[in-house]
């Protein structure tokens, strides 16, 4: 039985980082992870095996806090040995390097595991609940389509904005806005997009361009005729424009709808935490329906 002091802890490099996504499998679907850690059990003299991984994301919101966002696993048969204590010091660590105070997990709201034991004798404190909502694709369609057009003759969306699939757009440029709003590095993030590239699901994730150029990034798939919205991200020129960044968000997520209903999409899926109410009355006016609650974990990076 191997113990921490069997098991490495560094930065992945190379094919390493495409094995740590794969067990980061839910984050990945989520998020262009860039760089991840990984924790390697080294003991019995065989070649090391992959035991656990992490990923440090610092998130920009639209008030323009940050925190850092963090997705870890051990593999359930190396529970309990201190993997998951020394990854979670990586954690801090990298959240310090990135300037960033507070720390940020989302763990499942009935979740009465050891992931949330261990959360809670680190230090973890709930802080919010994120819960997921499924609405007809062509009910929530309806209702934002005509927003978005009325904008768009109001002159409060742009005439160049359009909405492209991630293959099409200036990749370079979807990594830059990425790491910058989202974590990793453009090189990192380069290489987590040509892998995504290479899935069917490529075509669903949306680029917002205005001029050619990139201003946001929404991702999501449309899989057995369910389309999940998983992130969304602007570039600061759209945060600060004139209204705020809604005309992107609702442009960004009518179009990806349009998409969808193409491409078959019966339903979609959405989330939002306890504290938007904005998103919650448009649920609660479309009929949708709660399909999954979360709970948001946070602890101030200092101390371990």
């Amino acid at each position: 039985m191997s113990t921490a002091a069997d098991v490495e802890v560094r930065l992945a490099v190379d094919g390493e980082r495409r094995a740590c996504r794969l067990l980061l499998a839910e984050a990945a679907r989520r998020h262009e992870l860039g760089e991840v850690w990984g924790a390697w059990e080294t003991s019995g003299g065989e070649a090391p095996r992959l035991i656990g991984a992490l990923s440090v994301q610092p998130v920009v919101h639209a008030d323009g806090g940050r925190e850092a966002a963090v997705w870890g696993r051990v593999v359930r048969t190396h529970r309990r040995r201190g993997i998951g204590a020394r990854l979670f010091i990586v954690a801090c660590d990298e959240s310090r390097r990135l300037g960033v105070a507070t720390l940020r997990i989302v763990a499942a709201a009935d979740d009465n595991s050891t992931d949330v034991a261990f959360l809670a004798t680190r230090g973890f404190a709930i802080a919010e609940t994120l819960s997921t909502f499924e609405v007809a694709t062509a009910s929530i369609h309806a209702h934002l389509e005509p927003l978005s057009s009325g904008m768009t003759e109001r002159g409060m969306i742009p005439a160049e904005a359009r909405m492209v699939p991630l293959r099409e757009a200036p990749l370079r440029a979807v990594a830059r806005l990425h790491a910058a709003h989202l974590g990793g590095t453009e090189a990192s993030v380069l290489d987590s997009i040509a892998e995504r590239l290479a899935r069917d699901d490529a075509d669903d994730h949306g680029v917002l361009l205005i001029d050619g150029e990139v201003h946001g990034l929404l991702f999501g798939t449309t899989v057995d005729g369910v389309t999940t919205i998983d992130a969304e991200v602007l570039s600061q020129t759209c945060r600060v424009s004139g209204g705020g960044s809604g005309w992107a968000s609702l442009f960004m997520l009518a179009e990806r709808l349009a998409w969808g209903l193409r491409r078959g999409s019966r339903s979609t899926r959405f989330s939002c935490t306890s504290g938007n109410r904005p998103t919650r009355r448009l649920a609660k006016r479309l009929g949708a329906r709660e399909v999954g609650v979360e709970t948001v974990y946070r602890r101030n990076v200092e101390g371990r």
